[in-house]
């Protein structure tokens, strides 16, 4: 195996650990913004993953979470079970692409992933 090969192969596993972490932050607040939110949950999902830094999670968890009704015993374990298996999932997919880009001594800031015109990660 070769170093190029190697990192694409870190360069794909930390692509999907990000992808797992997006899905399982748009379970989780469309989960709660259902039960929460007097807006649509899809709004709030979209204000989640398209806001970057994580601004849009603070902004949902400022202004999105306005009931404070609980709901009905039991009917958020099946969410957050599904939710808790993809953060787990996503977790490991990173840090196996971390171990994998420091095993190969690849720096990071030489590291960039594009598609097109559209740049997903850029080093510094």
């Amino acid at each position: 195996m070769t170093l190029e090969s190697s990192m694409l192969t870190a360069v794909f596993v930390f692509i999907i650990g990000g992808l797992l972490f997006a899905v399982f932050l748009a379970l989780w607040t469309y989960t709660d913004a259902k039960v929460k939110s007097e807006q649509p949950p899809f709004l709030w999902v979209l204000v989640v993953l398209l806001v970057p830094n994580f601004v849009g999670i603070v902004i949902y968890l400022l202004f999105g979470r306005q009931k404070t009704e609980q709901p009905a015993p039991g009917s958020f374990k099946t969410p957050l079970i599904t939710s808790g298996i993809v953060a787990a999932v996503s977790f490991v997919f990173l840090l196996v692409s971390a171990v994998v880009l420091t095993v190969l001594n690849i720096p990071l800031q030489n590291l960039q992933i594009s598609f097109g015109n559209f740049v997903v990660f850029g080093g510094l």
